[in-house]
Formats: structure tokens, sequence, C-alpha cells
């Protein structure tokens, strides 16, 4: 997005360059300096704020393509994240979809159960310590895997 002195808004996208992310952050630059009838390579100097977003993470995430990745959380917990609430099944659904609860699947979850580690350790909603870390359980959370 390119936002002007006087407050205009232009949505610009280029496709991301994974082997080379310089030149997919080159590629839209040079795509907004033509968007704003610039010279090429002018549109830095008059830059007040950089900032850079990618889908990266997020198609990763969506393709499952990621590394294998685990869960280290508060003893008792290990079935929390994989809990499936209501209301998330419920949220953006047509009213014959939500009547047909029942017949809903789950998404599998990004983090399997057996890649979920439970570590002794307790902070109240104040985050005050009531059991402190113990770091030899987080080290054989982290080499049982």
């Amino acid at each position: 997005m390119v936002l002007d002195n006087e407050g205009t808004t232009r949505l610009l996208k280029t496709p991301t360059t994974l082997d080379e992310p310089a030149v997919g952050v080159y590629n839209a630059l040079t795509l907004a300096e033509r968007e704003l009838d610039l010279p090429a390579g002018s549109l830095l100097g008059e830059v007040g704020y950089f900032g850079l977003g990618t889908t990266v993470a997020t198609n990763t995430l969506i393709e499952r393509t990621g590394v294998r990745t685990g869960i280290i959380t508060t003893r008792g917990f290990r079935n929390t994240v994989l809990t499936q609430r209501g209301m998330g099944a419920w949220a953006g659904r047509e009213p014959h979809e939500i009547a047909h609860y029942a017949q809903r699947r789950n998404p599998e979850p990004i983090v399997p159960w057996e890649l979920i580690e439970e570590v002794t350790e307790r902070v109240d909603y104040r985050g005050a310590i009531l059991a402190p870390l113990d770091e030899d359980d987080v080290r054989r959370a982290v080499r049982s895997r």
C-alpha cells in the first residue's frame, strides 16, 4: 500500500519470490514508482515509512508445508490447543450450515497431539508465577522429539 501526502492510498501487489525475497521487494518498489509516475529508483528517497508484508507464513500454514513443529505447554493443558470451541465453528457460517453442526469436520491440527509436550510451570491470570518453569523439564521436552 502506498499512502501519499494527500492521504490517497493505492493497494499494490507483486508475486512473492521465495528464492530471492529482495527481488520481490524490488519488484514492488518498481510497481509503486510506475503507479505514482516517479522516476525509477526514486521512491525510497521520498518515503517516510517503509513496511513489508508477505503471505509466505500464511501460505506455509495453509499449505502445511513448513517444518515439523511442536508445542511446549503448561502441564495439564496438552489438549487445550486441540479443543474446538463451538463459536469458532459457527463464525461466518450461514444458518443452514449451523443447523447441521453434527456433520461438521474439525480441521486437522497444525501441531499433532503427539508433538505437544507438557512442562512444569504455572502463571496465574495476573502474570504471577505460581510454579516456576522447570528448565530441566523443558530440555527433556525438546529432546523427546
